[in-house]
């Protein structure tokens, strides 16, 4: 069953994909990427669902020589709720 759940909408309409264990998303537009991952992990006895968001230049316009991506967020998506970016 799956866990997580990502749309996106565009000219063509609306698609979904879900994921069990994690899902990763990545839009791109000319000038670069925005990349979310979630993922559930178990810290302790607790299981938690965990995000990483970053921004990076777009991998399919720059090829191998593209900058490294900066973390805009990497934490437990709970937090990320309350105290936002």
């Amino acid at each position: 069953m799956a866990h997580f759940r990502g749309v996106v909408r565009g000219s063509r309409g609306e698609a979904s994909r879900l994921g069990s264990r994690s899902l990763k998303t990545v839009a791109q537009a000319w000038g670069g990427e925005v990349q979310v991952t979630m993922w559930q992990e178990t810290l302790g006895d607790t299981p938690g669902d965990y995000v990483h968001i970053s921004v990076c230049a777009n991998s399919a316009t720059y090829g191998d020589n593209v900058a490294p991506e900066r973390t805009l967020y990497y934490g437990p998506l709970s937090k990320l709720r309350m105290e936002g970016i």
